[in-house]
This record gives structure tokens, C-alpha cells and sequence, in this order.
């Protein structure tokens, strides 16, 4: 009886430790792959137009970084001594390698819809613009306002849709 009770305790411990050994394993592939890639997202569902931001660990970052997502040329800046940012182009619906000297990350893209008419969607951006604009900028804010309204007045239809496009994909941002 002891005898046998030694054992399934020896047992048990033998598959506790193995159970132990292989999770840890498995820890530490994904830590390394994560070092190795060195590239970090949020949410790796994205928006053209939209500024996203990746988390890079292990390096000091350049001011830019050029880069491929998918077949198309991009440009990553750096944000901040451990992010750099990045504006989706305007690409079809699909999954896509971002590329570049620090890593790779794959993202899905989807193209950004307008819910409202443009119009519509840049007078909202106009509006908060002159709402929230900073008392501590050196732009005043009806000056401020009158750039925005003087981009949009000399910009074409492509422009203006391209624009709201960029409003709409980082509205939460901009609602802050």
C-alpha cells in the first residue's frame, strides 16, 4: 500500500513537472518570436486611412522606417522611443505582410466606408475643429479654421473623399 501510494505520488509529480515544462516551453517560443519580430499591434483588424500605431521592443528607433505592406511602398515614423506609426493607403480589402528592417506583422485591411456624405463628414470635422482648437497653439482658432476651410476649398473631389475617408477611420481619435 505505501508502496503504491509513493508511486502515484511520484506519478503525479513526474506529470505535473512535464505538464510545467511544456507550458513554460511554449511561453517562451512565443516570447522569442515576439523578440525575434520585435512588432506589436493593438488590433491587428485595421481601416485604410487609418493611423496605426506598433509597439517595437529591443532597438532604438530611426526617425523613419520605409517598409512594404503587401506590394505597396509605406512609410513608418516614429512616434515615440518605443512606437512608430503608420497611415493604411488606400489597398483592397485582405490580409497583408507588413515588411520592413525591424520585423514583419501581418495586419487584415479593410477599406473604409463613409456612413454619411462627405460633405457632411468634413463640415462634423470643421465644426470640432473650431470647438477643441488648443487656446495654447499659435494658431488662432478662427485661423485654424480658415486653413481647414482653405484645404477643402482647393481640394478636389478625390482629395475631399480621401479626406473624410481619414476622418472617418480615426474618428475615435478624434473624439477623444
Amino acid at each position: 500500500q505505501i508502496m503504491k501510494f509513493k508511486f502515484l505520488v511520484l506519478l503525479a509529480f513526474i506529470v505535473l513537472f512535464l505538464g510545467c515544462e511544456k507550458e513554460q516551453e511554449a511561453i517562451d517560443d512565443d516570447g522569442e518570436e515576439q523578440i525575434e519580430n520585435n512588432i506589436s499591434i493593438e488590433n491587428d483588424d485595421i481601416n485604410t486611412y487609418e493611423v496605426v500605431t506598433f509597439n517595437i521592443v529591443g532597438t532604438n528607433l530611426n526617425d523613419s522606417y520605409t517598409a512594404k505592406l503587401g506590394n505597396t511602398d509605406v512609410i513608418l515614423n516614429k512616434i515615440d522611443d518605443t512606437t512608430l506609426g503608420l497611415l493604411i493607403p488606400a489597398i483592397d480589402n485582405g490580409t497583408y505582410t507588413l515588411d520592413f528592417e525591424l520585423g514583419n506583422i501581418d495586419i487584415n485591411v479593410t477599406q473604409t466606408t463613409l456612413e454619411k456624405a462627405k460633405e457632411v463628414v468634413l463640415d462634423e470635422y470643421k465644426a470640432m475643429v473650431e470647438e477643441n482648437f488648443s487656446p495654447t497653439t499659435t494658431i488662432p482658432k478662427s485661423q485654424g479654421a480658415a486653413i481647414l476651410e482653405n484645404i477643402f476649398a482647393n481640394a478636389t473631389e478625390d482629395e475631399k473623399q480621401a479626406i473624410a475617408l481619414f476622418f472617418e477611420a480615426n474618428n475615435e481619435v478624434f473624439n477623444e
